[in-house]
């Protein structure tokens, strides 16, 4: 490997979190399922972020990687559905926020259709 793509692999490999990571996205609460006309979209209760998203009629195509769901459920790893935001204090310091870095089951909203 050339010199940027090897930086940028290690980089990557620092960012990863670690294979014995404790689970937190909340599996095993389950999945919500909610069908449109021309969507699956599947998510995880307990954190309210995308497990898969199917076109219908495309013979299991997911736009996710859902096949890595469990091996991708512990903090660090960014769902569809995450947030990550970086806000400056008045006193002009910045607070980093994210849903992924340390997840906690979160509280859905009351929701009534046509919203989800």
């Amino acid at each position: 490997m050339h010199g940027m793509a090897a930086g940028f692999l290690a980089l990557i490999a620092l960012q990863s979190p670690q294979a014995d990571s404790v689970p937190t996205l909340g599996l095993e609460r389950g999945t919500l399922t909610f069908t449109t006309p021309a969507f699956e979209l599947e998510l995880v209760e307990s954190s309210q972020t995308v497990a898969a998203l199917r076109p219908l009629g495309a013979d299991g195509f997911d736009f996710t990687p859902g096949d890595w769901l469990e091996r991708r459920a512990a903090d660090g790893y960014y769902h569809l559905g995450d947030l990550s935001l970086v806000l400056r204090a008045g006193d002009g310091s910045w607070r980093r926020v994210s849903t992924a870095e340390d997840r906690n089951p979160v509280t859905p909203l009351p929701a009534s259709p046509p919203l989800l």
